[in-house]
């Protein structure tokens, strides 16, 4: 039954990744290709690590939801690899979102790359938001499930 909880968070956790990152990444290719600009702070590796990332645990997503492959592998690859993935992500959000926010020159020296960090934060910080409710969501499920198991309700 835990196994379906898993599966099932990591299902949605993929959707969500793949619609509201791949605009971004897209973007993001798009825009450091054809913008030479850049400023004080490194927004410019920011967003190529920022990529890089998102690309990588969507590999690992979808093979997580991969039901042929063996069990130890999709154990290891969600505990050493999406777990700590999920991680980096969330303190690259930070890094980025100070980087963003005590840059007074990247606005105007490399305006592209300012606008879509701060877009790009702006998602993330809802996708953080989101992922952490899903997690409780399916914690909660988990949890009923088995407190009620073995219950006999009759009328």
């Amino acid at each position: 039954m835990e196994e379906e909880y898993i599966k099932l968070f990591l299902i949605w956790n993929l959707a969500f990744t793949f619609i509201a990152n791949s605009p971004f990444i897209l973007a993001i290719a798009i825009v450091l290709n054809i913008d030479d600009g850049s400023c004080d702070k490194p927004i410019r590796q920011w967003l190529i690590v920022w990529e890089a990332v998102n690309c990588f645990l969507i590999v690992i997503f979808s093979i997580l939801i991969i039901e042929k492959i063996n069990k130890k592998i999709q154990k290891f690859l969600l505990i050493f690899i999406f777990i700590p993935g999920r991680l980096f992500s969330v303190a690259w959000v930070i890094v980025g979102s100070l980087w963003e926010f005590k840059s007074d020159d990247c606005y105007d020296d490399f305006y592209n790359g300012w606008a879509l960090n701060l877009a790009t934060l702006i998602v993330d910080y809802i996708s953080i938001g989101a992922f952490f409710c899903l997690l409780c969501y399916i914690g909660m499920c988990s949890c009923l499930t088995h407190m009620f198991r073995g219950w006999k309700i009759t009328f």
